[in-house]
């Protein structure tokens, strides 16, 4: 749809080019020859209990973390709604004595009718989309050797580069692998908090001060961090303010915390490496590999994101006025496994390569209502089940009275605004490169903007990216024999 007469012939190379490598990198995703790869290199998460904090050593090469997230959620979008509790009380009868022939005589008694009790289920997925943008835009495996970088660069298995790295221009990601190292760095803040997708996530190990490559899992090594490099590379001139400016040295004030969290000052705003990861003496690699790794990065974060679902339970019931009393609005942390790519600061600038400047976005991008009903993705957020409750007496119910009572509970999902305009940028990228036959064929402009899985379709529990994740499984399947 995009290569027309219409554009100019660099910007149709361009453009080729770009294509290019976008369908390497689809190649290379998910045959099914690939499929044990992938699962040592990507296995299905199941998030754990999550809390805001520095991640600790990956789970495997492309999972950074099984429990934490960085973004705090300061100016959030977010989906409003209530779950009703309802229930029905029967007439009740007990035994109240026996008649001459020694039968149980039953009656009507007075009874109390009283709480209201449900359960909200937040521990599933409902589509792909974070999975499948993360392994086609953000896969980064690091080499050690110099030798090996061109070869990793141009592996089609699932342990080569991901697609930001293929098709981002030279100056254009260098500022954006600059922005990621100042977001990487400045998540460890715990004094001032910033709400940031990136976390500081492992690349490689440190082995008696040589760099190792993360699949191996040595032993008796220490984890080197994304924010590593930024300090590694403190003197250089590798900080690009923006796209278009010309590079200088690493802000101070960013390396000075730095220094205090590398050299063991553990009341430092950044905290201090030694408690982050016990027992490992920090030593830095040599500035050799830490340009190696630097001119490796894949500009796009991989990790975790949060969303927030605030429920407001009620701990009384006023039955004079009758209406619930003490509310008490309960956070829960539902961790997104796998989610920062999409949610990035990075990702617009990536996806928007092959979009012209002019195109709108889709219709219906609609995060809170526009969903569809879907069965549980392969990732998991935390297994949390959440109690609903209005407690409290309602009624005094009369011999043989029966009664029914409703009251709601009021649910908030909270997300990081961005995803909406991230998922629309990818939503063009993808539907840019399927034909148009196919498109109408299929109804894909018209698929959901997001969706919920059965046990939480009741509430306002949207999952975002589902007519992303349609378009790009799509778009995909063009790109493969029909054998695979």
């Amino acid at each position: 749809m995009l290569l027309n007469s219409s554009f100019p012939a660099n910007m149709r190379r361009f453009l080729l080019s770009v294509l290019f490598a976008i369908i390497l990198c689809f190649l290379s995703t998910t045959p099914a020859f690939a499929a044990s790869l992938l699962d040592l290199i990507y296995p299905p998460l199941n998030l754990k209990e999550s809390v805001r904090k520095p991640p600790k050593v990956a789970p495997a090469p492309e999972i950074i973390s099984h429990d934490s997230f960085s973004n705090t959620l300061e100016t959030p979008l977010n989906c409003d709604g209530a779950t009703s509790l309802s229930r029905h009380w029967d007439p009740k009868q007990e035994q109240t004595g026996t008649d001459a022939d020694g039968n149980p005589i039953y009656e009507f008694v007075a009874q109390d009718a009283r709480d209201l009790n449900g359960e909200m289920d937040i521990k599933n997925l409902s589509n792909n989309g974070f999975r499948n943008f993360h392994t086609w835009s953000a896969r980064s495996p690091i080499s050690c050797s110099s030798g090996s970088v061109d070869k990793n660069f141009h592996d089609l298995s699932v342990a080569g580069q991901g697609s930001a790295n293929r098709i981002t221009p030279g100056l254009q990601i260098l500022y954006l692998r600059s922005l990621l190292l100042i977001d990487a760095a400045s998540s460890l803040n715990q004094t001032d908090k910033q709400d940031l997708i990136t976390q500081d996530a492992q690349l490689v190990w440190s082995c008696g001060g040589s760099c190792v490559e993360l699949s191996q899992k040595p032993k008796s090594c220490r984890p080197v961090t994304v924010a590593e490099i930024l300090y590694g590379l403190r003197n250089e001139p590798l900080y690009y303010p923006s796209a278009t400016s010309s590079p200088t040295t690493f802000p101070s004030d960013i390396i000075s915390k730095l220094a205090a969290y590398f050299n063991g000052n553990c009341n430092s705003d950044y905290g201090c490496f030694q408690k982050r990861f016990p027992g490992i003496p920090f030593s830095p690699l040599s500035l050799a590999d830490y340009l190696l790794i630097f001119y490796q990065l894949n500009p796009i974060p991989r990790g975790n994101v949060d969303n927030k679902v605030t429920v407001t339970r009620y701990g009384g019931y006023d039955t004079a006025a009758q209406k619930k009393i003490l509310p008490s609005p309960t956070v829960f942390h539902r961790n997104l496994p796998n989610a920062a790519a999409l949610f990035s600061n990075q990702a617009p600038d990536v996806v928007s390569l092959v979009n012209p400047g002019s195109q709108p976005s889709l219709p219906g991008t609609d995060l809170c209502n526009n969903t569809t009903v879907n069965p549980p993705a392969t990732d998991r957020p935390p297994p949390a089940s959440i109690l609903l409750f209005v407690l409290g007496l309602f009624k005094h119910l009369a011999p043989g009275e029966s009664y029914d009572h409703s009251e709601t509970n009021e649910i908030k999902s909270s997300y990081d605004p961005k995803i909406v305009n991230n998922s629309a940028k990818a939503e063009n990228t993808f539907i840019n490169l399927i034909p148009a036959e196919e498109i109408n064929k299929n109804n894909l402009v018209g698929r959901p903007f997001a969706s919920k899985t059965d046990t939480n379709k009741d509430f306002p529990l949207s999952d975002p990216f589902n007519r992303g994740n349609d378009l790009y499984t799509t778009f995909g399947q063009f790109l493969r024999p029909a054998a695979w």
